[in-house]
């Protein structure tokens, strides 16, 4: 099975070698882009939109919290205490608690941006946030952030994905960085071979 994210305002579902099933404004989903796709530990399937959060419920989408703005979503995830961090691309880092209250964490609070575009919660519970001027760590108060100064190869964070072995791997713009024990060790770039360094 595959989930693939759209510019078409559809979602596309491939199952073996049956017939692609598309999801769009019909079942619930606004006509807009699909950023994202997040499947959660309880099989639910979330997709962030130009137009904000929706959740499939049944065979339909609905939109995840009337509370959220219709903002582009490129990034959400849900924490192990069932809260869901949503990244937009304007709102900066929002969290909807699992009892329906929205908290939000904007540049004015100490986002490096309000453009957060990669999400992943870690195996210690910490949320990590890329974000178009660099990386944050939310664990405990203070937060972590990191950028050109601390090693990484652009600011402009796009994808974050955890290794086996506990560190953390960063695409920027400008190549792949690799995070461990509290600071950029690697940075990989057009130079080591990756197709390009976006």
């Amino acid at each position: 099975d595959g989930l693939h994210p759209s510019s078409k305002g559809a979602r596309v579902r491939f199952s073996g070698d049956k017939a692609p099933i598309v999801y769009n404004e019909d079942d619930g989903l606004p006509d807009a882009p699909i950023f994202h796709l997040e499947q959660m530990a309880d099989g639910t399937l979330y997709a962030g939109t130009e137009r904000g959060a929706y959740r499939r419920v049944g065979e339909r989408f609905e939109l995840v919290s009337a509370t959220l703005p219709a903002d582009g979503v490129p990034s959400l995830v849900r924490d192990a205490g069932g809260d869901l961090w949503v990244g937009t691309i304007n709102h900066g880092l929002l969290r909807l608690g699992a009892d329906g209250t929205l908290d939000a964490l904007s540049s004015q609070k100490g986002l490096p941006n309000n453009r957060v575009a990669a999400l992943f919660v870690d195996r210690e519970g910490s949320l990590w946030a890329g974000t178009n001027a660099g990386l944050l760590r939310l664990r405990d108060a203070p937060f972590t952030t990191f950028n050109t100064e601390q090693g990484l190869s652009d600011d402009y964070v796009r994808a974050l994905v955890q290794g086996r072995d506990g560190s953390v791997w960063i695409g920027t713009s400008r190549g792949l960085n690799r995070w461990q024990d509290g600071a950029v060790t690697a940075v990989f770039d057009s130079a080591d071979g990756l197709p390009g360094d976006s």
